[in-house]
């Protein structure tokens, strides 16, 4: 038997104790699994103790079954047991176990025993084991970072081995992201990726590179943390104490050109000034051979181009002759503000390199030109030197951070925009009610957004992957990309264009996933010229989940809705059958009795009798037949098969023909119908409306006591 939770909300117990959270109810059930039974409890503010095992959990069962050869049915989404507040593992060994199945004290003993074997033996038993501890782990890691969060704690906790790899548009990075995941393989543990955004411009090459390095670790199952700031190091060390890393993997500097070494050196240094309780691992990267002689690799990867360079030189070489012309009618304590004001504009535009040129320039030339003795570098009075020292500092602290609050202000106008931008979607999509809404609302939303082609294919009554695109779909897919579709949904991976996988394809094809279950594929038809970066990409994927949840919960309602009609139809059928069985009787007896009386020699020999029981058959066979009639019709009904006849019809005509055959029934009763002539010719199944007529005016008969007034009045409305 399953839950009763009708009872269990009515008792309202403090605790209820449930076994079997992963168990699918019966056929007939309020909710399909037991799971969603435990979710309405708690609702009620009901707490519930239940049980689960390992290999029931959803994100689990692939491995599962790869290693078992089974396939798991009754699994549970993962976000059941992020929500739970407390998990205790409850666990014994291997032997302990099997000595309790063969005694009969999981399975019957009369199971077959192949069955158990395919399931229960050592190899399974232990990789379970070890994945249930893995997988707790996890969960308590989330714990731990939720607290340090909660409790603004900065420091990394060394409760277990993490491992963060630092990547960057380099191609030295690929060796690193390898190493790290070999590594973590090894030793069991999880690891992770950040790529810190700086204001630095990128070329064309270093984004592809940026883009591979990136795809590597999400193929690697990694999770990636972009985050932006000005300082490398410190961007690094922050996200890996918000994630509680214990270790950063960092590529060791090899000589090239004597700038690079230093650049790549001054970031380790202060990496290993600024880790704390974090270990640093510096890792031998794979020399990467360049086409490009060493100075202009170093020119190309630096900080800021030569024409911003050359665009300091010119501004402040503009800036000083107009200082000379003014300092004709200011001193050079104005002349100094004039500078300290520049360096302020300046570094809302450029990025550190020049900024700091900048100033350095404009403390020179303030200093040689306009700070008395001029034309020398010596300053006679003490509160020059002073004032000409506080001038130097300020600038270059007005610069630094004019440029950081602009790295910032770029991080956080992104993240605004990424943030509103799934916020519109997930308001669009909260207005729908059903799949046609969902899906040209987002559509819609989608070519606003990116401004390039969409069409979505979602899965069929049998859940195959539909050909036909989805009403607002800009394209149909020709022969030759359907393979490409089906991979995607079959595979619940991306494909397609820039991708690894059937990468000569035309479209980029991104799954519709919801948790583990895939719902259909989008498909994108975007020009080369387009900038689908890792950002625009992450956008699109999170809106593509949105989608695939907007149509999970439709799923949902449906399936909802299908349980409740279910369980009306099963009450409507116990009502019936009761109804049938005292209805039935009735008729019945009576028909069996009139035909023995008439059978009878000596009933039938008198005629009075005889006719009585004559009518006795024909009314009871009537009233059987009404009842056939009105379960027919249920049945029709409940079927949807039922097709109305509509015809021009008069009222008049129903009533008499329903009057005339309820005749006989009302010898008890003043039948009076009063009928507006006003009524015009109406439009109805002249069938089904006697039904009503008959089975209306036959049950007023029934329960009116007798030699009471029956009025029926048809007006106008």
């Amino acid at each position: 038997e399953e839950i009763d939770i009708e009872a269990i909300l009515k008792r309202k117990p403090h605790i209820v104790l449930i076994d079997e959270l992963a168990h699918i109810n019966a056929f007939g059930s309020r909710h399909k699994k037991r799971y969603q039974d435990i979710l309405e409890i708690l609702d009620y503010g009901i707490d519930v103790y239940t049980t689960l095992n390992i290999h029931n959990i959803e994100s689990l069962a692939p491995a599962i079954e790869e290693i078992t050869g089974i396939k798991i049915n009754d699994t549970i989404p993962d976000s059941i047991l992020e929500s739970a507040d407390n998990i205790e593992i409850v666990d014994i060994t291997n032997d302990e176990l099997l000595t309790r199945l063969n005694s009969g004290k999981i399975f019957p003993l009369g199971k077959p025993q192949s069955i158990k074997n395919s399931f229960f033996n050592k190899g399974n038993l232990t990789a379970l084991r070890e994945m249930l501890f893995h997988y707790t782990a996890s969960l308590i890691k989330k714990d731990i970072i939720e607290y340090k969060q909660a409790h603004l704690i900065d420091k990394s906790w060394k409760t277990a081995p993490n491992l963060l790899v630092a990547i960057s548009p380099s191609p030295t990075s690929e060796y690193l992201i390898r190493w790290t995941k070999r590594t973590a393989f090894d030793q069991k543990i999880p690891w992770s990726a950040v790529y810190v955004e700086t204001d630095k411009k990128l070329t064309a090459e270093q984004s592809r590179t940026l883009e591979k390095n990136i795809k590597l670790v999400k193929e690697l199952g990694a999770e990636l943390i972009t985050t932006i700031d000005d300082n490398i190091p410190k961007g690094i060390i922050r996200t890996a104490r918000q994630k509680n890393v214990s270790q950063i993997v960092v590529g060791k500097p090899y000589p090239g050109t004597l700038l690079r070494f230093f650049l790549k050196k001054n970031i380790i240094d202060k990496l290993i000034q600024e880790s704390g309780e974090i270990d640093i691992l510096m890792i031998s990267e794979k020399k990467i051979k360049s086409k490009l002689p060493p100075f202009l690799l170093d020119f190309i990867t630096s900080e800021s181009s030569f024409k911003e360079y050359a665009l300091v030189i010119f501004g402040i070489s503009i800036l000083t002759a107009l200082n000379i012309i003014l300092n004709k009618y200011i001193n050079y304590f104005a002349i100094g503000l004039i500078y300290l004001a520049a360096v302020s504009i300046v570094s809302a535009f450029l990025k550190k390199g020049p900024i700091f040129l900048f100033s350095t320039l404009s403390a020179v030339l303030w200093n040689f030109l306009f700070i008395p003795p001029s034309y020398t570098f010596l300053i006679d009075r003490v509160e020059d030197l002073f004032m000409f020292i506080m001038y130097f500092i300020s600038a270059l602290i007005t610069g630094n951070l004019t440029s950081q609050l602009k790295v910032k202000e770029l991080f956080l106008r992104n993240k605004e925009k990424n943030l509103e931008e799934l916020y519109q979607m997930s308001k669009i999509l909260n207005e729908t009610s059903n799949i046609n809404e969902i899906i040209g609302k987002s559509l819609n939303y989608l070519k606003k957004v990116f401004l390039v082609k969409f069409s979505i294919f979602l899965f069929d009554d049998n859940l195959n992957l539909s050909r036909i695109p989805f009403n607002g779909s800009d394209f149909v897919l020709p022969d030759n990309e359907w393979k490409t579709a089906l991979w995607c949904y079959e595979n619940k991976k991306s494909a397609g264009k820039k991708t690894d996988t059937m990468s000569m394809s035309k479209y980029f094809y991104i799954p519709l996933l919801s948790q583990a279950k895939i719902f259909g594929v989008m498909a994108i038809d975007y020009p080369e010229s387009f900038n689908f970066n890792n950002e625009r990409l992450d956008l699109l994927t999170a809106l593509s989940g949105q989608i695939a949840i907007a149509i999970e919960r439709n799923e949902l309602i449906k399936t909802y809705q299908k349980i409740i009609i279910e369980e009306e139809s099963d009450k409507l059928y116990q009502i019936l059958l009761n109804s049938v069985s005292h209805e039935l009787k009735t008729p019945i007896t009576t028909i069996s009795t009139s035909a023995n009386g008439l059978i009878d020699k000596k009933l039938s020999s008198d005629k009075k009798v005889r006719d009585i029981l004559t009518n006795d058959i024909i009314d009871g066979v009537e009233r059987l037949n009404r009842l056939v009639d009105n379960l027919l019709g249920i049945l029709h009904i409940e079927s949807k098969k039922i097709q109305l006849n509509l015809e021009w019809n008069d009222i008049t005509e129903v009533v008499n023909i329903v009057a005339k055959k309820l005749k006989k029934l009302m010898v008890h009763h003043s039948f009076i119908v009063n009928i507006d002539k006003e009524i015009p010719m109406l439009k109805f199944d002249f069938r089904l409306m006697e039904q009503l007529f008959t089975n209306l005016i036959h049950n007023a008969i029934l329960y009116t006591p007798k030699k009471v007034k029956l009025k029926f009045k048809f007006i106008t409305g």
